[in-house]
């Protein structure tokens, strides 16, 4: 079911499909259709190529009004910039949760970290905890790829005897190597066996 995505004027970024509905007055109509079944529309005198359902988009915009049509909920998009990702089906994973979503990870390995070298592509309407860190930190777990700032998680070994319990918030979603990827800000971060009860850990620090 469709739910409205961000508020009048703001400005968000989504990964979605995008298919050509139709003109009206000289503009070609668009539908767009995010991870979790959102419907946006789209009006511009351009034409978006690959708008056929089966490509991945990046799409920057800024609302400009919800409408409720027939029951549907549409968020109606204006000023969109459009990059294309890949193919829908060479997509895979699935994106963990919504904005400000907490999450537990047990018994958790990180599997790599490496600067990034192009601006960072992450969505979050409405995030207020976004990663502004150099580098980055990939754990792997299940169907699920988590993306950690890693100037927020310095103390992580990658020691294969090391393994911890990380609490964080979703605060946004990326498409890393192919992969959806969530990304997450850490609250807490203890090593099993050494569970620091009342403490936080914040910007590279234990409270």
């Amino acid at each position: 079911m469709s739910n409205f995505l961000g508020t009048k004027n703001d400005f968000i970024a989504i990964y979605a499909t995008i298919n050509f509905i139709g003109s009206n007055n000289n503009l070609n109509i668009y539908t767009l259709v995010d991870y979790y079944k959102n419907i946006l529309i789209y009006k511009t005198d351009e034409i978006i190529e690959n708008a056929d359902g089966n490509h991945y988009f990046l799409v920057e915009g800024k609302v400009k009004e919800h409408r409720d049509i027939k029951n549907q909920k549409q968020t109606i998009l204006e000023e969109c910039d459009f990059e294309l990702v890949d193919r829908l089906d060479k997509i895979t994973g699935d994106y963990y949760g919504c904005i400000g979503d907490k999450v537990e990870l047990q018994d958790v390995l990180a599997t790599y970290r490496r600067k990034e070298d192009i601006e960072w592509k992450i969505t979050g309407e409405f995030s207020i905890l976004t990663p502004e860190s150099e580098y980055r930190m990939i754990i792997a777990k299940d169907n699920y790829t988590f993306i950690l700032p890693y100037d927020s998680v310095k103390k992580l070994s990658y020691k294969k005897s090391e393994r911890y319990i990380i609490y964080a918030k979703v605060v946004g979603y990326s498409v890393e190597k192919g992969k959806r990827a969530t990304f997450l800000y850490p609250t807490v971060i203890q090593k099993r066996g050494e569970l620091r009860e009342g403490r936080r850990w914040w910007g590279g620090r234990w409270l």
